[in-house]
């Protein structure tokens, strides 16, 4: 089978599933992601609606938002992302020789996920809620996420 094989109903899915996570409080509606991602208003609502039978999307009156049924999949990726496990004793070090809170993240667009997590020992650091946070980066001078 050729690497360049697609499903292209499939592809239409994964191609909305990504711009529906960039507005995850306020929800989208079925106008909104076919307009967005170029997919006729037909086959949106079809896809829309199989992905929230699929729990991957949850849907509030007109309203869509990512689903719980990604979770599962989220947090099984990230366990098999190596770099973790090779970069989680270097982060530990980091922490103990300098008490703070150290962060791995890997950027994606505009925005970076935090990976792992390694709390340091002040008083008073930065902390992180939940490994597999999505940060915007704003890109200045320097760039910061935040």
């Amino acid at each position: 089978m050729s690497g360049d094989y697609r499903i292209p109903n499939l592809a239409k899915a994964c191609a909305a599933l990504k711009w529906i996570q960039r507005e995850p409080e306020r929800g989208v509606t079925v106008k909104m992601v076919s307009k967005a991602v170029g997919i006729p208003y037909t086959t949106c609502f079809r896809i829309l609606q199989t992905l929230a039978a699929e729990n991957f999307l949850r849907r509030d009156g007109d309203n869509y938002f990512l689903g719980t049924g990604l979770i599962p999949l989220g947090l099984g990726a990230r366990k098999n992302m190596g770099i973790r496990t090779v970069a989680l004793p270097h982060l530990q070090e980091l922490s103990a020789a300098t008490g703070e809170t150290v962060q791995l993240a890997i950027p994606t667009e505009n925005r970076s996920m935090i990976l792992e997590v390694v709390y340091g020992s002040h008083p008073l650091s930065a902390t992180t809620p939940v490994r597999g946070l999505w940060l915007s980066c704003i890109v200045r001078p320097r760039a910061r996420c935040f």
